[in-house]
C-alpha cells in the first residue's frame, strides 16, 4: 500500500488553531463525461476527509507544493509539477528578462543550488516526481548503455570513469518519455504548448535536481522531497481548494487527493500563487537588480496560466475531468507555525480567497469554450 519519499525526515509547518467548519463544492467547469465525478462524489470525498480529520492548514507560500497527481495519500498543497515546474517557470522568465543568463545547463544549476541554499530546508523540502513504470524506462535504458543490469536508482553521483555513467544517467533521467508527472512529460513533448520555444528550462532543471540530489550529503538529501509513485493516474476530478473565511487568513487546507478508494486531483492556487509571489519573485529579482520584481511575477503568473491550461486540455485523464470550486470554510486563528511530523509520502499502490477564485474561474472558463 505504500512506497516512501526520499525526505524521510521531512517536517511541514502546520497551524494549530484552525479548523474546518464547513466544506462546500460548485462546478467551475462541467464537463459531463461519463465515468467521472460530478459533484455528489466530490463532496463525498472532502466530506470523508473532514470525517477523518485529514485536512492540515499550512501556511501558503511557506509549505512544499506537491504535484496535483491523484495517487498521493498525504495532505498536501497541489500545483501541476509542483515545486520543480514552479522554479523551472521561474527560470524561464528570469532567462527571458536578463536576454540570457539561464539558457545553459551550468546556470540553471548555479541558479538551483543557490535556490537550495536559501529557500529550501528540512522542514519544507523541495519537490518533485515520477513513477515506478517511467523510472523503469530509465532504469533499462541505462543498463542497455552499460551492459548490466540496473535496478535502483544511485543515491551519490555515479562515476565518470572509464564510461561516464553520470551523463548516461542525466540523459536519460530529463527524456519526456521517462516523466512519471503528465505535465512535465507534455511540457518537454511539446513546448509551444506551454508557452516555450524549448524545454531547456524544465530540463536542465531536472538535471539540476538529481546533480544536486547525489552530491548533497546523507542529511543534505532531507531538503530534496523525491517520490517515486505506483500505479496509473486515476484521477475523476479536479478539485480547485480555497480557504473561503472567516478564520485563518494566509493558510490553506492540505488536502490528501486519494481516500478510501476516491481519487482526485488537487489544485491550491492561492498557495502556489504566493509561492511565485513571496519566494520565487524576490530570489530572481536578487540575482540581477536591473530587473523589475513586478514584472517576474505578472510574467511567472501568465506562463503559469499557459501551462496549467495545457495540461488541463491535453493530460489524460484530467482533460476529462469536471473542475469543481471547493470552499472551506475555515475558523480560528493558527496558534503557531509549529513543525510537525509528515508522514513520508505514502503512495497509493492503486494508482483564497477573491483573486485566487476569479483566475482559477476564468481558466475553466476558457478550457469550458475549447
Amino acid at each position: 500500500m505504500m512506497i516512501t519519499s526520499l525526505a524521510l525526515a521531512a517536517f511541514l509547518p502546520a497551524a494549530l488553531g484552525c479548523s474546518v467548519d464547513k466544506v462546500s463544492v460548485s462546478y467551475a467547469v462541467n464537463k459531463e463525461k461519463v465515468g467521472y465525478f460530478d459533484v455528489g462524489p466530490v463532496q463525498a470525498h472532502l466530506d470523508q476527509v473532514q470525517a477523518l480529520g485529514l485536512f492540515e492548514y499550512r501556511q501558503d507560500g511557506h509549505t512544499t507544493l506537491g504535484c496535483v497527481d491523484a495517487r498521493s495519500d498525504v495532505a498536501q498543497h497541489g500545483t501541476p509539477g509542483g515545486d520543480i515546474a514552479e522554479f523551472a517557470i521561474g527560470i524561464e522568465i528570469y532567462n527571458r528578462l536578463t536576454n540570457g543568463r539561464a539558457d545553459t545547463k551550468e546556470e540553471v544549476r548555479g541558479l538551483f543550488q543557490q535556490f537550495m541554499r536559501s529557500e529550501v530546508s528540512a522542514e519544507r523540502p523541495f519537490y518533485y516526481h515520477t513513477d515506478k513504470t517511467k523510472m523503469q524506462m530509465v532504469f533499462d535504458a541505462v543498463g542497455a548503455l552499460l551492459g548490466r543490469t540496473v535496478t535502483i536508482l544511485p543515491l551519490t553521483t555515479p562515476p565518470t570513469s572509464p564510461i561516464n555513467e553520470r551523463e548516461i544517467w542525466l540523459t536519460e533521467l530529463v527524456r519526456s518519455s521517462v516523466q512519471g508527472c503528465g505535465h512535465l512529460r507534455l511540457m518537454i513533448a511539446d513546448p509551444p504548448a506551454y508557452g516555450l520555444v524549448s524545454a531547456d528550462s524544465i530540463q536542465f532543471t531536472i538535471r539540476a535536481f538529481y546533480e544536486e540530489f547525489w552530491s548533497s550529503t546523507e542529511s543534505g538529501k532531507s531538503k530534496f522531497d523525491l517520490v517515486l509513485k505506483l500505479g496509473p493516474l486515476q484521477g475523476k476530478g479536479i478539485a480547485i481548494m480555497y480557504n473561503s473565511g472567516s478564520g485563518c487568513d494566509g493558510y490553506s487546507p492540505a488536502t490528501p487527493p486519494n481516500v478510501l478508494g476516491s481519487s482526485l486531483f488537487v489544485y491550491h492556487p492561492t498557495s502556489a500563487g504566493a509561492f511565485r509571489q513571496t519566494v520565487l519573485t524576490p530570489f530572481f529579482k536578487k540575482q540581477n537588480a536591473s530587473i523589475v520584481e513586478a514584472k517576474i511575477k505578472d510574467d511567472m503568473d501568465k506562463l503559469f496560466v499557459t501551462q496549467l491550461g495545457a495540461t488541463l486540455t491535453y493530460l489524460d485523464p484530467a482533460k476529462d475531468c469536471s473542475l469543481f470550486k471547493v470552499d472551506v470554510d475555515t475558523s480560528g486563528e493558527p496558534e503557531a507555525d509549529v513543525a510537525v511530523p509528515t508522514k513520508p509520502s505514502i503512495i497509493s499502490s492503486a494508482e483564497g480567497r477573491s483573486g485566487a477564485v476569479s483566475v482559477a474561474l476564468a481558466i475553466g472558463a476558457v478550457l469550458a469554450s475549447r
